[in-house]
């Protein structure tokens, strides 16, 4: 039976060996370690249900994402809910066992306020740090080194234990940043007494090489991820006494899925080729915002040069590939590669419904 396009193709086999590879080489240095993934990169259900099945930790930033966790079978003990928006379901998680981190004084204090109505013990809370040798100072999440003052109030009015510290910083995948990131955190825990140190994601993860070579610096692998990370507490922590947590999606379902659409426009204006997909640049997700996703074909059509591909929306900015070169003619069912991050979450109903799903 021939599936009608567009839909993704997804595989929850990638996503465990994604997760398994990470998982032991940084508990091959570093045994006290929880893997967790982040939902806002993909909320396939198959991905959801398999991160449960295999223990990893739900990171969550809303109600709605933490419901889809709930939905899974994942307890609140099993959630990490990080993020902006408020919400009082926040404290359910803290009181059964999960981890919230908070990253600004307004929502530390209603959620203490709040608790203080029906506990004499202080808020077992995380905090999110901005790590200023990775962002300048510039970035508009996390508390900063200003603000260490008045935690020490905080605490020494024992309003407040400081359970997890925490830090997601976006933009610096490269392997000596993530050393950066251990040192300033476990210090950090060290001075609030926090016995989990949770230093986000943002790592690449496993690509094709056509897409890995539009990079001007090598990728690193999971290994080389997994290999530093776990070396570098293992140098700082040698008792492992406290729990390292890392946050993951990109490193976990990048390559677990693809998308297969159809070719159903082709313009040739002015020695420009141009065609036409019936999914669009959404439904590719962010991937094709500052790359050229890898498109595959199984076509004997005619070769074409720097070839311009464009989603099937009225967008003149909906482009999907700025210059492809292979085979590809109207009616050929194409595979764009690896769209396993912020496509799904991203894709929306606009003139055309968001693709189906086939399990691998």
């Amino acid at each position: 039976m021939i599936q009608p396009t567009p839909y993704y193709l997804a595989d929850p086999n990638v996503f465990i060996s994604n997760s398994e590879r990470l998982t032991q080489v940084i508990k091959a240095y570093y045994s006290n370690y929880n893997l967790s993934y982040s939902f806002k990169t993909n909320y396939y259900d198959g991905f959801l249900r398999t991160a449960k099945a295999i223990g990893l930790l739900a990171e969550v930033v809303s109600v709605h994402e933490y419901e889809l966790a709930k939905s899974c079978g994942f307890t609140e003990k099993d959630i990490i809910w990080n993020g902006v928006l408020p919400s009082e379901v926040k404290l359910s998680v803290i009181e059964n066992g999960g981890i919230v981190n908070v990253d600004n004084f307004t929502e530390l204090y209603n959620l203490m306020e709040v608790w203080f109505e029906n506990h004499h013990e202080p808020l077992p809370i995380g905090l999110r740090f901005e790590i200023p040798q990775l962002t300048n100072g510039k970035s508009r999440f996390g508390f900063h080194e200003s603000d260490f003052d008045e935690f020490g109030s905080i605490i020494n009015a024992n309003k407040i234990n400081v359970r997890c510290v925490h830090s997601h910083t976006s933009n610096a995948r490269d392997l000596g940043s993530f050393k950066q990131r251990i040192e300033y955190m476990v210090n950090l825990a060290r001075m609030f007494n926090s016995k989990i140190v949770d230093i986000g994601g943002n790592m690449y993860g496993p690509m094709h090489p056509d897409f890995a070579r539009q990079y001007d610096s090598s990728i690193p692998s999971l290994e080389d991820y997994g290999m530093v990370i776990g070396k570098k507490m293992k140098e700082l922590v040698p008792n492992e006494d406290i729990i390292l947590v890392t946050e993951n999606g990109t490193a976990l379902v990048g390559n677990a899925m693809d998308l297969v659409a159809k070719v159903i426009k082709r313009n040739d204006t002015k020695g420009a080729v141009r065609f036409t997909l019936n999914c669009n640049c959404y439904d590719v997700g962010f991937s094709c915002n500052h790359k050229n996703p890898v498109i595959e074909t199984s076509s004997d059509s005619s070769d074409v040069e720097n070839a311009v591909i464009y989603g099937c929306t009225c967008l003149e900015r909906d482009i999907i590939h700025r210059c492809f070169s292979g085979k590809m003619d109207v009616g050929d069912i194409v595979t764009i590669k690896n769209v396993g991050a912020y496509s799904l979450n991203v894709s929306n109903n606009f003139i055309s419904p968001v693709p189906y799903i086939v399990n691998k």
